[in-house]
């Protein structure tokens, strides 16, 4: 490390310098050149110089032999500290990230038994649909009729009642609140009209304006319509009445059936200024 460097140069001086001093002693000791108390006098002298420099090289190796082994420990401390500053954070993102989960997962449910509740109301309604008679249309004297009764007329006997029932239903959806309400393109809708949602729950809707009961053909175009318009509750609305064979087939894929009395319900729930409106125009405003 750098900031050892000066502490690794004063050790590798104090080593050489001492070896010096011990091989001068030592030289001192064997020369014959001088007497013996000279010979004497200068090796004790070197060999003193000798341990002098022995002594602090000896001091200073020791310090810095502690000074490394602290930064090392120091270091490893360091590390633990950010590994277990880590692992926090980890623990703190799978806490978070579970809360998440169960937080949607309760969402899920929460929705699914609402999911649930609707398509047992409508199971309901499917039962008393099946013990019907075939319903003829009724005739009624227009003089006795009420608002609700002549709007409802009044889709039976227009002459563009297929786009009309539809800007009628989109009007009727509003009114029982129903959001997000739009219609789908007028080719290649995959057999949805209408596009809705109610408290969380998209729907898939076609709409059926027939002076006819409706076939099970309907029914299944409005199944497989909303699975690909990925709603969840699928709807066929009409004007009429439904076969054996809708109602049969509406039981087995769960597709609501809005018949002509949950049309007349729907239009009953207009507000006087609405059913007025519709009554007396041909252009609807959705």
């Amino acid at each position: 490390m750098k900031k050892y460097f000066f502490t690794k140069l004063m050790i590798f001086l104090l080593g050489v310098i001492s070896l010096f001093w011990i091989l001068g002693s030592i030289a001192m000791f064997a020369s014959t050149d001088q007497t013996l108390s000279d010979r004497m006098g200068g090796g004790i002298l070197f060999l003193i110089l000798a341990i002098i420099f022995v002594i602090s090289f000896l001091i200073t190796l020791n310090k810095y032999c502690k000074n490394t082994k602290a930064d090392r420990v120091s270091k490893r401390e360091h590390q633990k500290l950010i590994q277990e500053e880590q692992m926090q954070l980890k623990y703190k993102e799978i806490l978070d990230h579970k809360e998440r989960i169960n937080k949607l997962t309760v969402d899920n449910l929460v929705r699914e038994k609402h999911i649930d509740n609707i398509k047992e109301q409508a199971q309901k309604s499917i039962e008393v649909e099946s013990n019907k008679e075939l319903k003829p249309q009724r005739q009624m004297q227009t003089e006795q009729l009420n608002p609700a009764e002549i709007l409802l007329l009044k889709i039976d006997s227009i002459s563009t009642s297929g786009i009309y029932f539809e800007n009628i239903a989109c009007r009727l959806l509003k009114a029982n609140e129903f959001e997000n309400i739009r219609n789908t393109p007028a080719s290649g809708d995959y057999g949805i009209d209408i596009l809705a949602e109610k408290d969380g729950i998209s729907y898939a809707i076609q709409c059926k304006c027939y002076s006819k009961n409706i076939g099970n053909k309907a029914v299944q175009e409005a199944f497989s319509g909303s699975q690909f318009y990925n709603c969840m509750i699928a709807v066929v609305f009409t004007n009429s009445y439904f076969t054996k064979a809708a109602i049969e087939t509406a039981k087995a894929t769960k597709v609501l059936l809005w018949d002509r009395d949950k049309l007349m319900q729907m239009i009953n729930s207009l507000s006087d200024s609405d059913l007025k409106e519709l009554t007396n125009t041909n252009d609807i405003q959705i």
